[in-house]
């Protein structure tokens, strides 16, 4: 059984089962495509979430980026890796504090942040990528494109695999 087989789920009570899924994982992404057209993945499941609602770490590790969209929209990520994977946390608040920053340890089942206002639209994304860590691999918004485009690598390369498949402690 591979180690991610054993993850707390992020968000809620840890289960994951009680959530909506409004976006699954591999889905054509509906916000938009590369700039050369190329369509976009879904590299991760969103699910309903309340503004304000706590993220835990779904396992221990070290954050290895904290980043913010650039546009300001999608707010924060959370990328940690646990030593040969890592999982990825969208749309939350500032998650910045003493505890919450880059190269900080995390524990399973460790508040890291909380989900963000996006009005109308307001959910949580969660990613798992079976591979470490690389800036390379932090998909815009919880998405790649289908093929490589400009400076984003292609969704089937970067080892992104489907939450729902796990079952969670």
């Amino acid at each position: 059984m591979p180690i991610y087989e054993r993850l707390r789920f992020p968000i809620g009570d840890g289960t994951r089962l009680d959530r909506t899924v409004t976006l699954d994982f591999e889905d054509d992404w509906p916000y938009g495509e590369c700039p050369t057209g190329v369509d976009k993945t879904h590299t991760g499941i969103d699910v309903d979430a309340a503004v304000g609602e706590n993220v835990y770490a779904a396992g221990s590790g070290v954050i290895k980026t904290i980043h913010e969209d650039s546009d300001g929209y999608w707010k924060w990520v959370i990328v940690i890796d646990h030593g040969g994977y890592t999982t990825q946390y969208w749309y939350l608040d500032d998650p910045h504090s003493d505890e919450i920053f880059e190269n900080a340890t995390v524990t399973k089942g460790q508040f890291i942040g909380k989900v963000t206002n996006l009005g109308g639209n307001t959910h949580f994304h969660f990613g798992i990528r079976d591979f470490p860590f690389t800036t390379y691999a932090i998909p815009i918004a919880g998405a790649l494109p289908k093929d490589e485009c400009d400076s984003y690598p292609a969704f089937l390369t970067e080892h992104f695999i489907n939450p729902t498949l796990l079952t969670y402690e």
